[in-house]
């Protein structure tokens, strides 16, 4: 099976969704893993409703749940909650020879984090390389703006006159790791953000390398550092931005331009510092306790044997 397939046969053993996106490593190998290696199948899968998903997949696998987290979900309702978090779930299962890991997340929440980057966790993962098939319209230009979004900070974050491709996919890579706990924890790679770029850099060509954004001559990037483009951005990251710096005043001068960049970099810090443990607690509802540790012990495993 290719890899359409291995998401479209997992979709067939849940109850209904609206869309499913592989991403990560499972399906786009990444630099460090051994040609033996098996990395989780990392799926998105976009749901209307999240307690009512999970309640009609525990009657219909109940595998897929601890003990305690089985009991929550035996009777099924339509729970809404304003709560970001609470619209965002995780499941780890294996079938056939692969370990699937799922994030499951409401419509509306996966809209609300590309649109704005006010969490920045689906989105992230959305700006990176992504397989999926027929999805809604809606998803679809979403993800469009999130990578449009994505380049446009790329460059306004470099305060280099002249970049190469690599340096801007690593860039696009890397905003999600700044203020990450597993980077503090030591559960991820330092070089996490560069060994995605490397192991995958032909679906980054083919995400951004043709962008009317970019200016490229010979390989190599000019960085008109697009100050103007800040009100098209999110606006979690605009409105960041833009208590910063008068754009009718910016003077391109090497010190404000790299202040921009300290800039860029104080907004994804603060986010993902917040958005990680955050997350994490959405995945422990679900998980339950015992495979919540085992996946985090499992990737600070990872992390320093590489």
């Amino acid at each position: 099976m290719n890899d359409l397939e291995i998401i479209e046969e997992i979709k067939k053993d849940l109850p209904e969704t609206i869309a499913g996106i592989g991403y990560g490593s499972g399906f786009y190998r990444q630099k460090g893993y051994s040609k033996d290696a098996k990395p989780d199948k990392d799926i998105i899968f976009v749901v209307d409703n999240l307690y009512k998903f999970l309640a009609e997949d525990y009657q219909m696998n109940p595998e897929h749940f601890s003990a305690a987290t089985g009991k929550k979900y035996k009777q099924i309702k339509d729970k809404k909650t304003h709560f970001y978090y609470h619209k965002i779930g995780c499941l780890k299962f294996q079938k056939d020879s692969y370990h699937f890991k799922l994030i499951i997340v409401e419509k509306e929440a996966l809209l609300y984090d590309v649109l704005t980057w006010k969490k920045y966790g689906i989105a992230a993962r959305l700006s990176k390389p992504i397989i999926y098939g027929n999805i809604p319209h809606d998803i679809e230009n979403a993800i469009l703006y999130d990578r449009e979004a994505a380049i446009i900070t790329a460059l306004l974050s470099q305060p280099k006159d002249e970049i190469t491709k690599t340096e801007l996919y690593n860039a696009i890579s890397g905003f999600s790791y700044m203020g990450d706990w597993r980077m503090i924890t030591h559960s991820e790679k330092k070089t996490k953000a560069g060994d995605i770029v490397e192991g995958a850099f032909g679906e980054f060509e083919n995400i951004y390398g043709t962008s009317p954004l970019l200016k490229t001559q010979n390989d190599i990037i000019q960085n008109n550092h697009p100050v103007e483009l800040i009100d098209m951005l999110p606006e979690g990251i605009k409105n960041h931005l833009l208590k910063k710096f008068d754009l009718m005043d910016f003077n391109y001068s090497q010190e404000e331009l790299e202040k921009l960049s300290k800039a860029i970099e104080e907004y994804f810090i603060i986010t993902n510092m917040v958005n990680t443990p955050l997350l994490m607690y959405s995945c422990y509802k679900t998980l339950g306790v015992k495979k919540t540790i085992g996946h985090a012990l499992s990737k600070r495993k990872n992390a320093k044997g590489w």
